[in-house]
């Protein structure tokens, strides 16, 4: 089951997907996060990394839709799948 920060993220990426604008997701993300992409060997570090990991996301389709899936979320842990329609640039 979704909660509130699951609910965010979701909310959030499908935001960015529509306006471009990855700030309000990155907002998500502490200071020390990172994230990762397989097509990459070293994770993203930061805000700043956590920026442009989002746009780089954003960047590699020309329209994309993100559909949730599988939701759950602890007080500590949130895990989701989902699938993401798009077009290439």
């Amino acid at each position: 089951m979704a909660g509130p920060f699951a609910e965010q993220f979701m909310t959030r990426l499908q935001e960015i997907e529509r306006t471009g604008d990855v700030e309000p997701l990155a907002a998500l993300f502490a200071d020390d996060a990172e994230s990762s992409n397989l097509a990459h060997h070293d994770p993203t570090r930061g805000p700043d990394g956590t920026r442009r990991f989002w746009r780089e996301y954003l960047n590699a389709f020309g329209k994309v839709r993100s559909k949730f899936h599988h939701v759950t979320e602890t007080d500590t842990t949130a895990v989701l799948e989902w699938v993401s329609d798009g077009e290439l640039p």
